[in-house]
């Protein structure tokens, strides 16, 4: 009998095993589960973490890049108004030199006025010297047939005092004879 008790015992033993080792493998699933369960809320706290980290480091981020951009505007800004800046700089300085310019040009065409006033003056001088020169010889012509004039006056003068005492034919060619003296 004492051996069907130790039957019965290897029995019990085994039936416990049994119920132990399901109660292990439920006890295990639990686990599993329980493990699922909280590795799948630690993946979803991860995930929220990395969610969390991954906004605060996109914010990071984009902090970065707005500030950039509103870097790279500023600069951009002073840029321009520096461009300005010497844009007007170079505005008074062509402006400067525009004026020189018309000045110059007003006064080339002055110059240029005054050189042809003078000119003009000049021809007029010299029409006026052409004028007088040819009055001159105008005059010196009319003294010269005046005395070429007055000499064949005077030549003739003398011929006809030199022929007073002769006598002329009527006919021509006329003949000149001096009658004698009585």
């Amino acid at each position: 009998m004492e051996s069907d008790s130790q039957q019965d015992g290897t029995i019990e033993s085994a039936q416990d095993s049994n119920i132990e080792s399901g109660q292990q493998e439920t006890v295990d699933s639990n686990m599993e589960s329980e493990q699922n369960n909280s590795q799948q809320t630690q993946d979803s706290e991860e995930k929220e973490i990395k969610k969390v980290n991954s906004n605060k480091i996109e914010k990071k981020r984009n902090q970065r890049l707005f500030g950039s951009l509103l870097g790279t505007l500023s600069k951009f800004k002073k840029e321009t108004s520096t461009l300005t800046e010497a844009q007007l700089k170079r505005m008074e300085k062509e402006k400067l030199i525009a004026l020189k310019l018309q000045q110059e040009k007003e006064e080339s065409n002055k110059e240029l006025q005054e050189k042809e006033k003078m000119l003009e003056e000049k021809k007029q001088k010299e029409r006026e010297m052409e004028l007088l020169k040819k009055e001159q010889e105008q005059k010196e012509l009319l003294k010269r047939q005046l005395e070429r004039k007055q000499k064949r006056k005077k030549i003739v003068e003398q011929y006809e005092l030199h022929l007073q005492g002769f006598l002329k034919t009527e006919k021509h060619p006329q003949i000149y004879f001096l009658p004698n003296k009585v």
